[in-house]
C-alpha cells in the first residue's frame, strides 16, 4: 500500500471524483484538513486510504471505508474535526505497516462508538 505519488502506474479513473484538494469534514461539520493524496493497494488495485493534511501541518491516513466522498468534500462521521490530530501516524511517509494499519483502523472504529458522549449511551 503506497501513495499515488509513489505509484506512477496507478491513478483515479476519469469518470470518478478525485478527492485530492477537497476538504475533510468531521462529524461536527468542521473542517479537519484537506485530502493531499490517495493510497493504493497495488496487489488488489484499489484505494485503501486518503491522506489528510491537517491544519497543524501533520498528515494522517483516513481508511477509505470511513470516508464518504462527495463532489464538494469528504465526510467522516467517525470523528470530530479536532480528533483527527490523535490519529496514529506512520513511521515512513510512503509506507504503512500492518501494525500501523491496525492502530489507525482501531482509532476510527473507536470514534464511531466514543467520539461524543451521546454515542456512549444506549439508544433505548
Amino acid at each position: 500500500i503506497v501513495p499515488l505519488r509513489a505509484a506512477n502506474d496507478h491513478g483515479v479513473a476519469r469518470q470518478d471524483n478525485d478527492p485530492r484538494g477537497q476538504p475533510v469534514i468531521g462529524a461536527d461539520g468542521e473542517q479537519a484538513g484537506t485530502v493531499v493524496d490517495l493510497w493504493v493497494d497495488r496487489a488488489e488495485m484499489m484505494f485503501r486510504y486518503l491522506e489528510v493534511g491537517l491544519t497543524s501541518g501533520r498528515s494522517v491516513l483516513l481508511p477509505i471505508n470511513f470516508a464518504r466522498i462527495r463532489r464538494n468534500g469528504v465526510e467522516v462521521q467517525a470523528l470530530l474535526a479536532g480528533q483527527f490530530a490523535g490519529v496514529p501516524g506512520t513511521k515512513h511517509p510512503e509506507q504503512v505497516t500492518l501494525l500501523e494499519e491496525e492502530k489507525i483502523a482501531a482509532y476510527y472504529g473507536a470514534g464511531t462508538l466514543y467520539a461524543t458522549p451521546q454515542r456512549q449511551e444506549p439508544l433505548l
